[in-house]
């Protein structure tokens, strides 16, 4: 479900907690802009 510059991201990350944070944040990215896809927001 990710592209290859998040992918990439998680390859970088410096250390597991690091990697844990990116991936969190690139699925509330993901969720974000699915809900936006279907004209309701996160509250």
């Amino acid at each position: 479900p990710y592209g290859p510059a998040e992918k990439q991201a998680l390859l970088e990350a410096a250390d597991l907690k690091t990697r844990a944070e990116t991936l969190i944040a690139i699925t509330e990215m993901a969720l974000a802009r699915e809900n936006e896809d279907f004209g309701s927001s996160l509250q």
